[in-house]
């Protein structure tokens, strides 16, 4: 293994440990060196990584979302109308907060924490995947797949509320597998977006909005 890639698995290896810490105790209970401890190194040597307690939380909140924006890369890549797109996106983005319970859970409630400057570059990255799934409901709605009066960016924010929570509540239901949890999460999503019955059918439709993409920073109507 070369000099960076240990220092890449290193980094991960304290985000990791800082993020279970942070949990436990709440960001400002913990300290560095329960961290430096949980890694196996000394509290100076998290400095190599990282300047300060404060960097770490940063870099954890901001790994959240680089993560989601990947996992959303790999929905893209597979098409399909808005609903599907909707529905691809909300069981990846359920089955990866199961996956990572601590990191979730620190950003709902360390995230203010963060100084002004990192939390905007954190509510940049925010934004793009809350304009994916707006634009992917709003798709779902101009083809027929999903209620037409409901407010797409309200309709965003609530599935986003859904499976933020998760962090909070899925360790206190013994034997939920996060398999049960993803289907029922995706279920619960999609159908809360079904259009009423006589709405299935439109009999217009305004003008097709253009490709759903997150490239370049947000998403956007091609066209």
């Amino acid at each position: 293994m070369t000099e960076r890639k240990r220092a890449v698995a290193r980094r991960g290896e304290i985000l990791d440990a800082a993020a279970k810490s942070f949990r436990e105790t709440g960001y400002g209970g913990a300290s560095l060196d329960t961290v430096a401890s949980a890694v196996g190194i000394l509290k100076g040597s998290l400095y190599y990584h990282f300047a300060s307690k404060e960097e770490i939380l940063a870099e954890l909140l901001l790994d959240v979302h680089r993560d989601a924006l990947v996992m959303i890369e790999g929905v893209t890549a597979t098409g399909g109308t808005g609903l599907e797109r909707v529905e691809a996106y909300v069981a990846a983005h359920a089955s990866w907060a199961v996956r990572h319970l601590d990191r979730v859970e620190v950003f709902l409630r360390d995230y203010h924490h963060l100084p002004a400057k990192r939390a905007r570059e954190v509510a940049v990255l925010r934004r793009r995947f809350s304009d994916y799934l707006t634009e992917c409901i709003a798709q779902a709605q101009w083809e027929g797949l999903a209620d037409p009066t409901l407010d797409a960016r309200v309709a965003a924010n609530s599935i986003h509320g859904m499976l933020n929570w998760i962090g909070n509540w899925y360790r206190s239901i013994p034997g939920l597998s996060e398999q049960a949890l993803v289907a029922q999460i995706t279920q619960q999503a999609v159908r809360g977006l079904a259009p009423p019955l006589r709405a299935r059918t439109p009999s217009s439709r305004r003008a097709a909005p253009g490709p759903v993409s997150i490239a370049e920073g947000s998403a956007h109507r091609s066209g």
